[in-house]
């Protein structure tokens, strides 16, 4: 990677399709047009979000309310950020709130919120842990806006694969890695694949 270009500010779909197609063996031809459209969507989110510590809080608090939801969850939704509304909508726009007496619209609700946010990834061969996606909180700001870019990476990836992810053990090749790095290229980041990888994982609850 050529460290003397700066960070792009724009990317268009285009482009991003074109700098996956290296990686298009890796995942179906089904589920290929949708996952170039989710990860460009990522591209989109990374270039606009400047409040990572914010999106990072907010996601904890929605995840919490959602595993027990109750009206209290309408609430922090309408009044979230726009980054993390964004980000809860990388599947797709959000359904209509239902009624904060509704409680199994309530209940579904939560549920398809959860399922926005939360993904799978692979801390070892035999164990699979869930994660909450987003920024981790930890680090530079410009490390937290990578880190929210890795994780909805990683989303779309297990969305089209339904495969985990970890890192590198000396110099096998990964897809995930290979996908990451495209995107890294792409955008002209100065920085490391595998930590990025590392921190997302690290995230992850025992």
């Amino acid at each position: 990677m050529n460290k003397k270009l700066r960070p792009r500010t724009t990317v268009t779909f285009e482009e991003l399709r074109h700098a996956l197609e290296q990686c298009k063996l890796n995942i179906s031809q089904d589920a290929f047009d949708q996952f170039c459209k989710r990860v460009h969507s990522s591209t989109q989110i990374f270039l606009e979000i400047d409040e990572p510590k914010l999106i990072a809080k907010e996601l904890r608090e929605i995840n919490k309310i959602a595993k027990k939801p109750d009206y209290t969850l309408l609430n922090v939704i309408g009044n979230a950020s726009r980054g993390t509304i964004a980000l809860l909508e990388d599947l797709g726009p959000l359904p209509p709130m239902p009624s904060a007496n509704d409680e199994a619209g309530i209940k579904a609700y939560a549920k398809d919120i959860r399922e926005r946010i939360i993904i799978e990834v692979s801390k070892s061969s035999d164990r699979v842990r869930s994660h909450l996606t987003g920024p981790s909180i930890k680090g530079r700001p410009t490390k937290a806006r990578i880190d929210i870019l890795v994780s909805f990476v990683a989303a779309a990836y297990v969305a089209a694969t339904g495969m985990g992810f970890r890192r590198k053990w000396d110099s096998e090749e990964l897809p995930f890695h290979s996908i990451l790095d495209a995107v890294f290229e792409l955008l002209f980041l100065d920085a490391s694949v595998d930590e990025a990888i590392g921190r997302l994982i690290e995230q992850c609850p025992d």
